[in-house]
């Protein structure tokens, strides 16, 4: 039976493109159901484009106001709220007063008990951060893990197109969408300076604000950049990436990595991830790094034949679209 299905998250030149892409790469999964996305006004209307229905959240609307509104007007029969929001308890108990379902994803709040199903997925998350707003019992049903892990049809499909007949080593540098503290400019003055002969290439991503800055760069003959293409991906043999959804969709394409933070919050989840998937070369908050730290991690890959072991198995997009068809 047809189910009403609305995501709610967001996509702007702040937050990335992240929560958009994984809820459109669940959606893609039940598409025999009645799909909505509900989104502010920013960019998250073009990259739906036509593929599903989409209801905008009004300028003079807080998060409350606009969740009651898709209730009333759209009936759902499920919310899935992949937004960082307050969410109160009290709020989401008069929410679902009748039968509708949530699932809350990747957001810590009061409101997670009100929740029917509870997914953060990922493979770096601490259980032990929910022990305040949880019971035990309730805990151990949250779903995490590398089982959960949402990746996006065109990287399982990228994983027998990578190319090894190039010549030499090549380098990516990737650091999201719209990268809104300019990591990219940083790591590209690093390379610069530790002047390896490895060919490097610097991709932007859609919503990348920098882009003058990028390419008025004086940069080597071995320095290129590119906007983000998985054309582009498929070439490479190295990636240095900042922490997010890219480092997993790496490990899934079992590509050597070199992540940094853009925050200091994820400097600790990619400790997490480096203690529990090694090996994974991780230099930290990116205003901290070093040339010296960047030209030795960089050697350690080139030198280091052993693999990252895979731990992502690809199906992880189909077990969170099953979990909603059966919420």
């Amino acid at each position: 039976m047809s189910k009403k299905i609305v995501f709610r998250c967001n996509s702007n030149n702040e937050i990335g493109l992240g929560h958009l892409v994984r809820c459109l790469a669940v959606a893609n999964k039940l598409k025999d159901n009645n799909i909505f996305f509900a989104t502010d006004k920013d960019v998250s209307n073009s990259y739906i484009k036509n593929d599903f229905k989409i209801f905008t959240k009004r300028s003079d609307e807080d998060e409350n106001k606009f969740l009651f509104r898709i209730y009333n007007e759209l009936n759902p029969d499920i919310i899935i709220l992949d937004i960082k929001y307050t969410y109160k308890r009290h709020f989401l108990k008069r929410l679902k007063k009748n039968s509708l379902k949530i699932l809350m994803l990747d957001n810590i709040c009061e409101g997670l008990i009100e929740c029917d199903e509870i997914i953060f997925p990922n493979a770096h998350f601490n259980l032990d951060r929910l022990k305040n707003l949880l019971t035990p019992d309730r805990i151990n049903q949250v779903r995490t893990g590398p089982n959960y892990i949402i990746l996006r049809d065109e990287i399982i499909d990228l994983k027998d197109k990578l190319s090894k007949e190039h010549e030499g080593i090549r380098i990516g540098v990737t650091t999201g969408g719209s990268d809104p503290e300019g990591v990219i400019l940083k790591l590209a003055n690093l390379l610069r300076e530790i002047n390896i002969e490895q060919n490097i290439y610097l991709l932007y991503g859609d919503l990348y604000k920098f882009k003058n800055k990028l390419y008025s760069l004086d940069l080597p003959k071995n320095m290129y950049i590119l906007p983000y293409s998985l054309e582009c991906l498929k070439e490479l043999d190295i990636i240095i990436c900042t922490f997010g959804m890219t480092v997993y969709e790496m490990i899934y394409l079992e590509l050597p990595i070199i992540t940094v933070s853009h925050n200091k919050h994820n400097t600790k989840c990619t400790k997490i991830l480096e203690s529990r998937y090694s090996p994974i070369e991780n230099l930290g908050y990116y205003q901290d790094i070093t040339p010296n730290q960047l030209s030795q991690a960089l050697n350690r890959i080139l030198n280091n034949n052993t693999s990252l072991k895979p731990f992502i198995d690809g199906a992880g997009t189909s077990r969170v679209a099953n979990i909603i068809l059966n919420i």
